[in-house]
């Protein structure tokens, strides 16, 4: 028997990208980060993501 991967469809790659970076923007704010002023911040919330 051979296990088949289920296509993955456009849309939930999508919602799971936008997911990514609306955690690491909430981590980057509660670390006190400004992602919005300074993009470059928003890796300040990969340990919360």
């Amino acid at each position: 028997m051979i296990l088949r991967i289920p296509n993955i469809s456009k849309t939930h790659k999508i919602l799971f990208i936008l997911t990514v970076i609306t955690t690491l923007m909430a981590g980057a704010v509660m670390q006190g980060g400004q992602p919005f002023t300074n993009p470059g911040e928003i890796l300040i919330g990969v340990p919360f993501s």
